[in-house]
């Protein structure tokens, strides 16, 4: 569960703020990386008071100062690095958003490695299945 802004304002004291900022490695190419814990999916985990949050999910909250709405996503739009959370590279949206994000992101690789497998098939195109015990005709 995400809290809201007013409870991340709350929650993140001076102490607290230290260790959260000091698991962010802002880099030179303007991805802000989690190196704490991260989730099954490679985003950034954190625990806020017991509950398990993304962590660009906070950061986007903490930029623009308001709650997340109900309905409302944050993807990596600009940089489509899951342990990213720099607030700049983070954008709201539909879920049906994000996932179109993943195609048209993905896409593109996905065809090449498509191509190059095929590529790879044509070089030797009856190796396989069927090259050792072929029924004779």
């Amino acid at each position: 569960m995400t809290p809201t802004y007013e409870q991340a304002k709350l929650w993140f004291n001076p102490l607290r703020a230290a260790r959260f900022w000091g698991r962010v490695d802002k880099r030179e190419d303007g991805c802000w990386i989690w190196t704490g814990a991260l989730t099954d999916s490679g985003h950034g985990r954190y625990d806020f008071d017991g509950d398990i949050v993304r962590v660009h999910r906070i950061t986007w909250m903490l930029a623009r100062q308001r709650d997340i709405p109900d309905a409302l996503v944050i993807r990596h739009l600009l940089c489509d690095n899951k342990p990213c959370c720099n607030p700049a590279h983070l954008v709201g949206g539909t879920q049906g958003e994000n996932v179109m994000d993943m195609w048209l992101i993905h896409k593109p690789y996905d065809e090449a490695m498509e191509r190059e497998a095929i590529g790879a098939y044509l070089l030797q195109p009856f190796t396989g299945h069927f090259s050792e015990a072929s029924p004779s005709v």
